[in-house]
This record gives structure tokens, sequence and C-alpha cells, in this order.
């Protein structure tokens, strides 16, 4: 398991982002998979929160570890 520790302002950015929920979907999932993984929620936990497949958290996590938010 791959662990997420958001900078501070990297949170607030992105729990403005999902509140505002002017995006698509798909953005606003990748948003709230990064806010779970930094609070600590295991990919199980993700998964059955967001109704996502563990490919789609591997796949958001690995993302921000290379390239960030």
């Amino acid at each position: 398991m791959t662990k997420i520790k958001l900078k501070k302002r990297e949170m607030n950015d992105l729990n403005v982002f999902v509140r505002k929920g002017n995006k698509n979907a798909r953005m606003l999932t990748r948003g709230r998979i990064l806010l779970l993984a930094n609070k600590g929620k295991k990919d199980v936990e993700i998964q059955d929160l967001l109704a996502v497949g563990r490919s789609t958290i591997w796949r958001v996590k690995n993302n921000y570890l290379n390239k960030g938010v």
C-alpha cells in the first residue's frame, strides 16, 4: 500500500475543488481518493466508499507520487 501525504496547500485546494463540484465525476473521484488516502484510509475502504476499482486507486496514487496534484 502506497502512503499518501498531502501538503497543507494541496489538501486545502483539493477540499475546495471537491466541495465546489464543478468538474466532471472522474476528476472529483480522483480528488476524493487522494483526500481519503491522506486521512489514512486503506484501499479497500476507499473502494467501498467511492465504488471504484483497486486499479483506479493505485493509478491515482501513483500519478500523485510521480506528478503531484
